[in-house]
């Protein structure tokens, strides 16, 4: 199927004008906290070549080449440069983002350099093995980010529903899955794409969905199944804590030797192998509780946890973000923490060659990516021990 774009139509200058418009925001939140001007020259050249042209641009679009044209047409306006960096804040590694990206380390630290030096100050700073954004990086996003997601949404409604698949989407997960990352994305992609429904299925036991049945399945990976296309999705962070009302009557431990004379709230369930392991800074330490009650469903162990019942360690963000944020949890340990682990999404063999199963990775896995960082970037600021 081919798409032809007439640069100089209404519909293409409306577009540039939008393009012009997110430009001046960018360039003047620098402004405003670096007090500095930024040159945009090569995005003025880029729309001035635009206008000049016009010419027929014909593609012959893949799976996701809509979203594809959209990254392109940001990495000329040099918001792409943003966004990668924005992705190193909350991975803290250039390495790990050049692996997921598919992009040679060497071309993001020249990038971060670039930016670095255009705006005369500093975005990252190294503190052990980890990068972390200088405040003035923090700044940045916060003015910078909002315009980005605004107008990435606008783009993908305006040319995404122009080439709409119909047709059923069978997803698998476990509850707690389907409740914190699943089911709120479904209802937003469903506002771009109504015509795309959806069968879920729900089960604690991950084999109920990864046989064929499903099309798609969210888990913990890789699994290496020859018969799976995954996508990896965010690494999950895990937050040991535990309610005001337990730590006031047992205490603040800060280390693993302390949780003996703890309480725990286990997760049992079949999703991931209980660990005895807590990780800091590339050191390991194993520890034991004085008592435990065990739960074969993460939601009960929240509960648990928030009326009082002990000390849970292996908490996924995404399940007790608001419960830490407003206080009903409380992080502990001081950076004492289970192993994370990475998520996928993972399509079927079949599935995989399908437009709106592939639209809906796209989509997935980008949103998910925007909130679980800004969920850490939130939790940093609160806890700053929490990495």
């Amino acid at each position: 199927m081919q798409v032809s774009y007439e640069v100089g139509s209404s519909r293409s200058e409306q577009e540039i004008s939008t393009r012009k418009r997110i430009t001046f925001v960018t360039c003047n939140a620098f402004f405003q906290i670096t007090k500095k001007p930024l040159s945009c020259l090569i995005c003025t050249e880029f729309l001035q070549s635009l206008i000049s042209s016009r010419k027929t641009i014909r593609t012959t679009p893949t799976f996701n080449s809509r979203s594809k044209m959209i990254n392109s047409q940001w990495k000329a306006l040099h918001l792409g440069r943003w966004e990668l960096l924005f992705e190193i804040m909350d991975e803290g590694s250039i390495t790990r983002v050049a692996d997921i990206e598919n992009l040679q380390r060497s071309q993001l630290s020249r990038m971060v350099s670039g930016l670095e030096e255009e705006l005369g100050v500093q975005l990252l700073e190294r503190r052990g093995k980890r990068l972390n954004p200088t405040q003035t990086a923090l700044e940045l996003r916060s003015k910078i980010e909002p315009h980005i997601v605004r107008v990435r949404r606008a783009l993908e409604k305006t040319s995404e529903l122009e080439e709409g698949d119909k047709g059923s989407i069978r997803f698998g997960a476990m509850p707690g899955f389907l409740q914190t990352q699943v089911v709120p994305l479904i209802a937003e992609f469903q506002q771009l794409h109504p015509q795309v429904t959806f069968d879920v299925i729900g089960d604690d036991n991950p084999k109920a969905f990864m046989g064929g049945e499903c099309d798609l399945m969210l888990y913990y990976g890789p699994v290496n199944d020859a018969n799976l296309v995954e996508n990896w999705v965010t690494r999950s962070l895990f937050v040991p804590c535990a309610s005001p009302k337990y730590l006031e009557k047992a205490g603040y431990p800060e280390n693993p030797d302390e949780l003996s004379d703890h309480s725990g709230v286990v997760y049992t369930g079949r999703v991931r192998p209980h660990s005895e392991v807590l990780v800091k800074n590339g050191r390991q330490q194993t520890f034991r509780w004085k008592s435990m009650i065990r739960f074969n469903n993460i939601l009960l162990a929240k509960t648990a946890a928030v009326e009082g019942c002990g000390i849970v360690l292996d908490m996924p963000l995404h399940h007790c973000f608001e419960e830490v944020m407003n206080g009903q949890l409380i992080p502990i340990l001081n950076g004492w923490q289970i192993p994370n682990l990475d998520n996928y999404i993972g399509s079927t063999l079949a599935a995989s060659k399908l437009r709106r199963v592939q639209m809906f990775i796209d989509f997935y896995v980008r949103r998910r990516r925007e909130i679980e960082g800004e969920q850490k970037r939130r939790l940093q600021e609160k806890y700053n021990f929490i990495i």
